[in-house]
C-alpha cells in the first residue's frame, strides 16, 4: 500500500494522435472497476512530474497526494502521485470526463 490505497496502477500512455477520443478515460473507468471486482475501493497513479496529462487525471477526480521518486530508464525522476479514495466515482458510467 502506498499512502494507505489498496491498488496502484503503474502506467497509463495514449500516443498524442489519440488524445480527446475517450480512451484514457474508457482505461481509468475499466482499471477502477476490476480494482471493485477484486475488493479493493481506491487506487494511486505516478505521473512523471511536468508530464502534461497531470491536467487529464485532476480532471478525473484525482487528487495529488504529494511525489515520490521513480526509477525511468535507469534514471531517478520526481513523480506526482493522484489518488482515487473512492473508485465507484470513476468506474461509473458517468465518471467525470477528461
Amino acid at each position: 500500500e502506498v499512502f494507505g490505497y489498496d491498488a496502484e496502477l503503474w502506467k497509463l500512455y495514449i500516443w498524442p494522435s489519440e488524445h480527446g477520443r475517450g480512451i484514457g478515460r474508457a482505461l481509468m473507468s475499466g482499471a477502477a472497476t476490476n480494482v471493485i471486482r477484486l475488493g479493493g475501493q481506491s487506487m494511486i497513479l505516478r505521473v512523471l512530474s511536468g508530464n502534461r496529462a497531470s491536467g487529464f487525471y485532476s480532471r478525473l477526480g484525482g487528487e495529488v497526494l504529494g511525489e515520490l521518486p521513480y526509477a525511468f530508464l535507469g534514471v531517478t525522476v520526481n513523480s506526482v502521485v493522484y489518488g482515487w479514495r473512492d473508485l465507484g466515482v470513476l468506474a461509473s458510467p458517468e465518471a467525470p470526463s477528461g
